[in-house]
């Protein structure tokens, strides 16, 4: 299925999202809406009820290959979304702006999904800012890095540092052997919130979730990535992208990695001030350093006050 992008109400824009999902191969719709409400909330109707759950790091559900979260009603159990790492790495570059997530259909295997679209949050951009609008001013309340930390796990690490300006440096680099070593770095200047949008659009938002040939036969006995192919992410060979296929951005490996980053990270519920360096990270190791963090008081809140 191709994704498209639909226009449902202009009074209060109103934009539906229609896709499949990576890992379940369903096909799935998405409406977003402005939010009065002063967070991002996922919604999913179901035949039941109507479940929710806030875009926090303390409603997370699992991280297999993606982030997943609990979804809960009241006359219903815990229910899972899945995959809404590249929705929020947008909702991220555009400041964590409050917008209400509903997702249509009925679940697989007791799970819903966002859709993958390309694989990438490109496709994401243009339906959010005719929900949104562009993000012309500075967010409010930041959380900012207090003090130098540093979560490890194996031979991979997260490392937090504390900035003198309204900044959020990512740097991520990745390790996949020889051929696939590669390193991104993306600055979002927060008293720019526009010119920092557009970097994000040319820079991060194109590059596309991938994988290894050899890692094909695994995920398929786990019921994973049914729904992938080359039209929705990079399949990669030990020498180089599979035939026919070629990056779209510099370092798209390491610029995948960021953009999932800024997605998790953006389920802390605020932007971020601070230096975040990246080695060989994925969605788990992003969680648990978060929820350390948090956990350690290194994540402060702070508003725009406090730096203009």
């Amino acid at each position: 299925m191709t994704e498209t992008a639909r226009l449902v109400s202009s009074s209060r824009p109103v934009v539906e999202v229609e896709g499949i999902g990576l890992h379940s191969g369903d096909s799935v719709v998405v409406e977003l809406r402005p939010s009065d409400r002063l967070e991002i909330e996922f919604h999913v109707q179901s035949a039941e009820a109507l479940l929710r759950c806030p875009a926090r790091w303390d409603s997370l559900s699992g991280t297999a290959r993606c982030t997943a979260l609990v979804l809960r009603g009241e006359r219903r159990g815990r229910t899972e979304l899945r995959t809404v790492e590249h929705l929020m790495s947008a909702l991220m570059a555009m400041g964590l702006p409050p917008l209400t997530v509903r997702v249509l259909g009925q679940p697989s295997k007791d799970s819903y999904e966002l859709p993958v679209l390309d694989g990438s949050s490109a496709p994401w951009m243009a339906p959010l800012i005719a929900v949104l609008g562009e993000p012309l001013r500075p967010p409010m309340d930041y959380f900012r890095v207090s003090r130098r930390f540093e979560f490890k796990s194996g031979d991979a690490w997260i490392r937090f540092e504390p900035v003198e300006s309204l900044i959020c440096e990512w740097d991520c680099r990745v390790d996949f052997g020889p051929r696939h070593q590669q390193d991104k770095v993306f600055l979002q200047n927060w008293l720019e919130p526009l010119e920092s949008w557009k970097r994000y659009c040319q820079e991060i938002a194109p590059a596309r979730t991938f994988g290894f040939r050899r890692e094909l036969e695994d995920l398929a006995k786990r019921g994973l990535a049914r729904g992938g192919s080359l039209s929705n992410a990079l399949l990669l060979e030990d020498e180089g992208p599979t035939s026919g296929q070629s990056f779209k951005v510099e370092s798209e490996l390491a610029a995948h990695k960021l953009l999932d980053a800024m997605g998790d990270f953006g389920l802390a519920g605020r932007p971020l001030v601070g230096r975040l360096q990246l080695f060989k990270a994925g969605h788990a190791l992003h969680l648990m350093a978060l929820k350390e963090a948090f956990q350690q008081g290194v994540l402060e809140p702070t508003c725009l006050q406090d730096w203009i």
